[in-house]
């Protein structure tokens, strides 16, 4: 099947990548969701692409273990999946991040039936810096976590954390100094709570996992405020190299 590169608008009831009926409440065809690049075997603490289920850790979290605990993925960062998070971020296509929530909150809605003492308690979507929020617009890790919050019945945190100051944008930067330019760049200034009661296990959302030097150094931050467990949440992974 033919992917499309360019993107077609959002249309009710049309496929936004063959432009055919979708016949489904989301806005994509039948087979283009199937041809959709899954993410199938990935590292359990940091969601990075594995050849086999064989094993659970990639060799990075099995030398270093990282501050989260779990890591899920549902998509590989390809075509077209790729193109529908460049629109949603750069072109203000924020309907793509209904509708790649939406198809995330499907995939978490089977794990965690299969694995329900893995459930969070709370999603925080990872914050922007002031500067970037005003380039932006909108935060498009929160239109992700929306969708999911309301199908997995999760409250968003929008404001539990702020990004203290602005940094230069992770794709800007080689691997080995993406973890540098995001230290303490996350402050919570309160314990996290829910009702009264202290939160024990927090999801954190991102659109794209590539190092995740970004998520892990909000894990950091969440851990230090009390929060026991931590699972890092992304539309999609990249492959290690």
């Amino acid at each position: 099947m033919v992917v499309f590169y360019t993107l077609m608008p959002m249309l009710s009831k049309q496929c936004v990548l063959c432009l055919e009926p979708s016949h489904n409440p989301l806005p994509l065809c039948a087979p283009c969701r199937k041809d959709l690049p899954i993410l199938k075997h990935a590292c359990t603490s940091c969601a990075a692409p594995l050849s086999t289920n064989a094993v659970t850790r990639c060799a990075i979290c099995q030398k270093k273990p990282p501050p989260q605990d779990f890591a899920l993925c549902h998509f590989l960062y390809d075509s077209p999946i790729k193109q529908l998070l460049t629109q949603l971020k750069f072109q203000k296509k924020v309907a793509y991040g209904r509708l790649l929530g939406n198809l995330f909150a499907t995939h978490l809605q089977d794990y965690y039936q299969q694995h329900p003492e893995c459930l969070p308690e709370a999603i925080i979507p990872v914050p922007l810096s002031l500067k970037r929020m005003s380039e932006r617009g909108f935060n498009q890790a929160e239109r992700i976590a929306k969708p999911i919050g309301k199908e997995l019945g999760l409250p968003i945190l929008r404001n539990a954390c702020h990004r203290k100051r602005h940094t230069a944008p992770q794709l800007s930067l080689p691997a080995k100094d993406r973890h540098k330019n995001l230290l303490n760049a996350f402050e919570i200034k309160n314990s996290l709570t829910l009702n009264g009661r202290p939160i024990e296990h927090v999801a954190l959302i991102d659109d794209v996992i590539t190092t995740a030097a970004t998520l892990e150094s909000l894990a950091t931050e969440v851990k230090r405020v009390g929060v026991k467990t931590v699972t890092l949440w992304g539309v999609a992974r990249t492959p290690l190299n």
